[in-house]
């Protein structure tokens, strides 16, 4: 049965993403519905727990994704961006934590009363870490269109490298909002020192990892002069997993790792067009359809009627949240009016992290009473957001002219 559901994904989401591209969407837009309609709670021939059997894969798509990701941010181009992306991406990300704190500060007490909860007492602890998950984006999604539509230009440059800076920020807010929220619930916060310290850890333990096998895998390529392309196929899968796979049990961030893993090779490998290029032609569409076909299928639909107003109302103070904040970055660091206008409709994907740091906040038994609510809201507005986040990502790189159909 799992060998049927296998090819079923693959050969469902090729024909999904076919008819997208017949009806003018994105290819990742028909993925996401095939995952939907192939949800355990759809169809009774699939089992439940199907979706975490196979995290493995998708944590192996993953880490391909944001090494892809990594090998956006090329020195030439961080040099002539680099300062303006960190602008945008620093404060996209903080300004979404800051509208969806203050809207849910307000209004989340009528949505929870609404939805039949009773933790009004618990709101404040509640929007501090529902903020907290407004700051990330999924670069996959995003990464998909723009590989897809061949775009070039600021405004995809300015998008992909916010959303590859925004693991970093995300760790650091989620962090500091986990400490903060405890301390609410009456439970002994983690000093904030504390906080900073293990952030910083995970951070820097995933930078290392990642510079060291990707030094490895670059005195490898380049000494061998390794000439078939299946060999350097294997090596980049090989090494990604251990990326991985060695962040995991360090305890430090895999996403990360697998992201600098991508840098040190865009940056310093000697056949780095030829390694990009091999990944991008035989792997990558492969890797998108399992991605977000199994990436939908763990996506609950009852969440939708559970939390309805708050998925909402985090969606829409997120993207005023992100608007804002790439506004603001676009105009300090004098970037074209073309990144102020169009560059935040490519950070409305999310995924991925987002709902592992959910996973993390119900895990807390000091989150038990709100944790069923939060996980609603987080889980239906992915849902809705990675629905959507392909469209607008293709609206904004059009708006900006910087497709290459």
């Amino acid at each position: 049965m799992m060998i049927f559901l296998v090819g079923l994904i693959l050969l469902g989401g090729y024909s999904a993403g076919y008819l997208a591209v017949k009806l003018g969407v994105p290819k990742v837009t028909g993925y996401f519905l095939m995952g939907l309609l192939l949800s355990p709670e759809i169809n009774s021939f699939v089992a439940s727990d199907f979706p975490s059997i196979t995290e493995p894969i998708t944590d192996l798509c993953l880490a391909f994704i944001t090494f892809e990701v990594g090998c956006t941010l090329s020195m030439e181009k961080l040099k002539a961006h680099g300062k303006a992306i960190i602008a945008v991406s620093s404060l996209e990300a903080l300004g979404a934590f800051l509208i969806v704190l203050i809207g849910f500060l307000f209004l989340s007490p009528i949505f929870i009363d609404m939805a039949g909860y009773d933790i009004l007492g618990l709101s404040i602890p509640f929007s501090i870490l529902i903020a907290s998950l407004a700051a990330p984006t999924d670069p996959s999604a995003t990464l998909a269109v723009m590989h897809q539509y061949k775009a070039r230009g600021i405004v995809s440059e300015t998008i992909m490298g916010a959303a590859a800076l925004d693991d970093a920020f995300t760790l650091l807010l989620f962090s500091l909002s986990f400490a903060v929220a405890t301390s609410f619930i009456g439970k002994t916060a983690t000093p904030i020192l504390e906080v900073i310290y293990k952030t910083a850890t995970i951070i820097i333990g995933a930078l290392m990892i990642g510079i060291l096998l990707g030094w490895i895998f670059n005195k490898l390529t380049n000494a061998l002069e390794i000439r078939e392309e299946g060999q350097i196929i294997v090596l980049v899968l090989g090494f990604l997993a251990a990326a991985f796979g060695a962040s995991v049990l360090l305890g430090f961030d895999e996403l990360f790792s697998t992201l600098t893993f991508g840098i040190i090779v865009t940056n310093f490998n000697g056949n780095k067009d030829k390694v990009i290029g091999l990944t991008e032609r035989y792997t990558e569409e492969l890797v998108f359809i399992f991605f977000f076909v199994l990436g939908a299928m763990h996506l609950k639909w009852k969440s939708l009627g559970e939390a309805g107003g708050l998925i909402l109302l985090f969606i829409l103070l997120r993207l005023a949240g992100k608007y804002l904040g790439t506004f603001l970055g676009a105009k300090i660091s004098k970037m074209p009016s073309s990144v102020s206008k169009y560059a935040f409709a490519g950070l409305i994907p999310q995924g991925g992290i987002v709902l592992g740091l959910a996973l993390v906040i119900q895990k807390d038994p000091n989150f038990s009473v709100i944790s069923d609510l939060l996980i609603g809201t987080i889980m239906g507005a992915t849902l809705i957001h990675e629905f959507i986040g392909p469209l607008t990502s293709k609206w904004a790189i059009k708006r900006a002219r910087e497709v290459r159909e």
